[in-house]
């Protein structure tokens, strides 16, 4: 088994933060001022949504949590199955 470099890690992980927050930033910045905040908070919510779309059903199948539940209790199931799982 290859040993894991942890320290290694985290700072690859805070570089990467750093990065795509700065890029965030900026794509708010450049929208805002070209736009306007409506069609900036737009394009978060839609970039978010579309990400989020994609990832959303795959943690709860995992868990063999079923789908035709209230999106509240399916999301608390989610939660607490997930933290007591990891």
């Amino acid at each position: 088994m290859e040993e894991i470099d942890i320290q290694a890690l985290r700072a690859d992980r805070s570089l990467d933060n750093s990065l795509w927050g700065r890029v965030w930033a900026a794509f708010f910045s450049i929208i805002y001022r070209k736009k306007e905040e409506e069609a900036a908070r737009r394009f978060i919510v839609r970039t978010l949504r579309n990400h989020q779309s994609g990832h959303s059903l795959e943690g709860p199948c995992k868990l063999d949590i079923r789908d035709d539940e209230a999106p509240a209790v399916l999301a608390a199931k989610y939660r607490f199955l997930s933290s007591a799982t990891s």
